[in-house]
């Protein structure tokens, strides 16, 4: 992608002028909050013997259903052949 500016978004928790123990912090910070919000829909997940949808997981959790589309494949799950709720594939723990 030549020509277009790259946007980390961990780099934007911390400002321009900030040392790098904020830039550290800021980066640690994000690191965690996604990996509270893998734990909180794999724990959903497995809670449920006959799996979950995405808008299942993110009423489950608490978490937005933007959040649950972006992080439910990186919590190890199976998407499933099986839908409901509107077309959604279910998913369980692997």
């Amino acid at each position: 992608m030549q020509g277009q500016m790259c946007i980390s978004f961990t780099e934007t928790r911390s400002r321009r002028n900030d040392g790098q123990t904020s830039r550290d912090a800021a980066k640690a910070t994000v690191s965690r909050k996604a990996d509270l919000e893998r734990i909180a829909i794999t724990a959903a997940v497995k809670a449920a013997p006959d799996g979950l949808t995405a808008p299942e997981m993110a009423e489950a959790t608490g978490l937005g259903y933007f959040v649950v589309q972006r992080r439910k494949s990186e919590c190890g799950l199976v998407e499933t052949d099986e839908k409901r709720g509107g077309n959604f594939h279910v998913w369980r723990a692997a």
